[in-house]
């Protein structure tokens, strides 16, 4: 399974996480299709251009507590000093590309920014 994990700052439109999804697909060499589900932070619920950005793409989306990205948040491979203020996380859009493809899971890449929003994949491990 491949997550995409978007982090964006409120003032953000569709267009920009649109954008930052297929830019980290296509580093990853993947199509944003590819994806299979699109995870954020839970206090992003309600933001309407990542519903808009779900629709277009057909992928459901994953609302993730706190306390679950904080868990990956020692995996990422980037730091925002400004993500890091206001969630306490070195990067959103890595921790919860790691949380929503589960346990087994790691990053495919760096996160992409575009705009205000940062998307990052990760792809759950086969079992050995």
């Amino acid at each position: 399974m491949i997550a995409a994990g978007i982090g964006f700052a409120s003032a953000c439109e569709a267009a920009d996480i649109v954008a930052a999804v297929e830019a980290a697909a296509r580093e990853a060499g993947l199509a944003a299709f590819d994806i299979d589900c699109l995870c954020t932070a839970a206090f992003k619920a309600d933001a309407t251009a990542l519903h808009s950005v779900a629709e277009k793409f057909e992928r459901p989306l994953t609302f993730l507590d706190e306390s679950v990205l904080a868990r990956r948040n020692g995996e990422t491979a980037t730091h925002s000093d400004r993500v890091a203020a206001l969630t306490g996380l070195s990067s959103l859009a890595e921790a919860a590309a790691l949380a929503g493809a589960g346990p087994r899971s790691h990053l495919l890449g760096p996160r992409v920014v575009h705009g205000l929003a940062a998307c990052a994949l990760a792809i759950s491990e086969s079992p050995a």
